[in-house]
């Protein structure tokens, strides 16, 4: 077991006895962005809820990893953080990343709680940033950052009294495409190259 600090160590090892949590109205869900190869971008890894959702428990603490191996190794560089800005963090105390040093090229993982009680969960709440850099050689790819819904290994959230959160988990996905001048000079060229050759075959452009 990776988690370190007392109190999410208790929490979570009492969640590991109750046993696996059923899906749930909740979502853990990572951001899905259009990206240019070369350039950088932030994910957001977030709490979604179902509209109408109520009575869910206030969340203690949470662990979360990110599973890369569907983006195939063209990701230049994955950076963690703590979660910020569109998405604030409902929870971000004691915010570890790379839990246990476990993280490799195909993970990034971090856990946060707080020191005692626990705080409502609402809607778009953050729990962690990922920081992206597109490799130059994979345009027109699209590349999968899911959740790993492992309770043992990977995502769990926790209540106050150490019972398991349960929660749905929505993979995002990053799409490499040209950079938008990239993309109008293309668009240019090409209808540049259409009325060249209009004017080249003018009976041609004319017949009906």
């Amino acid at each position: 077991m990776w988690i370190r600090r007392t109190r999410l160590v208790l929490l979570v090892s009492f969640a590991f006895l109750v046993g696996p949590a059923p899906a749930g109205a909740l979502s853990i869900v990572v951001e899905s962005v259009q990206l240019a190869p070369g350039a950088t971008t932030t994910l957001d890894v977030f709490l979604m809820l179902d509209p109408g959702d109520t009575g869910l428990p206030d969340l203690a603490g949470w662990q979360g990893a990110v599973d890369l191996s569907g983006t195939g190794g063209v990701l230049d560089s994955v950076a963690l953080t703590d979660a910020s800005g569109t998405h604030p963090p409902i929870i971000s105390s004691n915010f570890t990343p790379n839990l246990g040093g476990s993280d490799g090229s195909t993970r990034r993982s971090a856990s946060a709680d707080l020191s005692s009680g626990g705080t409502p969960i609402f809607d778009l709440a953050g729990l962690f940033q990922l920081n992206v850099t597109a490799d130059l050689g994979a345009m027109g790819q699209i590349l999968t950052l899911a959740i790993d819904p492992n309770q043992f290994t990977g995502t769990l959230l926790v209540d106050d009294v150490g019972d398991p959160i349960p929660f749905n988990a929505v993979e995002g996905t990053i799409t490499v495409v040209p950079e938008p001048s990239t993309l109008s000079m293309a668009v240019l060229a090409m209808g540049g190259l259409l009325l060249t050759r209009a004017r080249r075959n003018p009976l041609r452009a004319r017949r009906v």
